[in-house]
């Protein structure tokens, strides 16, 4: 079996490949069109940084199509490659590379892998409900080669991934507390340069898989990172003045964030489950489908069933 033979494809902003265009052995239009599209100099690629559709999910997807797309380019074995980051991404792509015989080296500015979902138990993720209404969408289970996992809080599923990693983990060099200054590319090799002054000897490729990152704080007392456990949907203990709350942005972190200040005992995993299995969803997700295929918004698409 191929190594990547199992990734999905969909045509939606970067290429996700198909069963079948993995298969081939050929050059291809589609394996070119993804070394472009993640290309930053020659030998430096990025996973998905600048993309707009960023979810557990997909970041894999990513990682694994450019790892595939570098190997029938210009073959794996024995190349020297870093992959900057330790996230879902990086790891993942990490172990592609190395099951390609790379010589992988795995840098990391915090002190740990999966820094950012490592003991979160307030965001619930499930691999695909971002594609819904599209087929597939309603699966709570991800099939990939491997780090497949369940829907489920971040926490547990970085602790599943781990499990996988930890399996091949010693055999890849891993760099922590490494925050690198400058990635640079100069006579078909990649060169690093870290803030501690620190050097590495060049490398074939570079991936910079930097994925979700730290926001921005508003000041010292905003409330915790997106990824950091906080208390919003429990109850209060002592009497307090009310509070006020700023939710920023329009996205499904920032929806959910509203909805759980707003509903007692709220849950995530309830409020997916009731839409996945709701019939009137169903009903609609071919009308919604084509909707959004014709040029509608999400948002105007809401507005026609007076959401």
């Amino acid at each position: 079996m191929d190594l990547i033979e199992s990734c999905e494809y969909e045509t939606i902003e970067i290429p996700l490949i198909a069963h079948e265009i993995i298969m081939q052995t050929t050059k291809s239009p589609e394996r070119e069109q993804i070394l472009r599209w993640f290309e930053l100099d020659k030998g430096i690629y990025h996973v998905g940084c600048t993309a707009k559709r960023l979810t557990f999910h997909s970041q894999q997807q990513r990682a694994f199509n450019l790892i595939w797309s570098l190997k029938e380019e210009f073959g794996l074995a024995d190349k020297r490659v870093a992959i900057v980051g330790t996230g879902l991404a990086g790891l993942t792509a990490a172990a592609a590379a190395h099951l390609l015989k790379a010589k992988v080296e795995l840098f990391e500015k915090k002190a740990d892998n999966l820094p950012l979902q490592r003991g979160n138990a307030t965001r619930f993720v499930h691999p695909n409900i971002y594609s819904w209404p599209k087929p597939g969408s309603v699966y709570p289970v991800t099939h990939l080669p491997y780090f497949n996992w369940y829907d489920a809080e971040a926490g547990e599923i970085a602790r599943k991934v781990l499990e996988q990693w930890n399996e091949i983990s010693e055999e890849i060099p891993q760099k922590y507390l490494k925050t690198i200054t400058k990635v640079s590319s100069k006579n078909g090799k990649v060169f690093l340069d870290f803030e501690d002054g620190s050097s590495e000897p060049p490398y074939d490729f570079t991936l910079i898989a930097a994925g979700f990152g730290l926001e921005k704080a508003l000041s010292e007392t905003s409330t915790p990172s997106y990824w950091r456990n906080d208390s919003l949907d429990q109850p209060v203990l002592e009497k307090k003045p009310v509070l006020t709350y700023c939710v920023c942005g329009a996205g499904d972190g920032a929806l959910l964030d509203t909805i759980r200040l707003k509903i007692k005992d709220f849950q995530h995993r309830q409020l997916v489950d009731w839409m996945l299995r709701n019939p009137w969803f169903f009903s609609q997700a071919e009308h919604i489908s084509d909707a959004l295929s014709n040029g509608k918004s999400i948002h105007d698409v809401w507005l026609e069933f007076g959401c």
